[in-house]
């Protein structure tokens, strides 16, 4: 299994997953199965969700420096 980008004409980005199976079937042919999904959607809404976590540790981080500051404190 494989993430995959796929540029398309516009400058459009899709993310695709590929899964793929290799087999042999009565003979000695070699199979290839697989399937493609567009999982566009989920990537980007990973790419926000970390994101927005980065920017609410970085929130907490500055909070904790204030907090410190008003204590008159170079260090908590």
């Amino acid at each position: 299994m494989s993430d995959n980008q796929i540029l398309l004409p516009g400058g459009v980005v899709k993310y695709v997953q590929v899964v793929t199976c290799a087999g042999r079937d009565n003979s000695v042919d070699l199979n290839y199965m697989g399937a493609v999904t567009d999982i566009t959607q989920r990537k980007n809404a990973d790419e926000e969700r970390e994101a927005l976590s980065r920017s609410l540790q970085e929130r907490q981080s500055q909070a904790g420096r204030s907090s410190c500051a008003r204590r008159g404190r170079r260090e908590c």
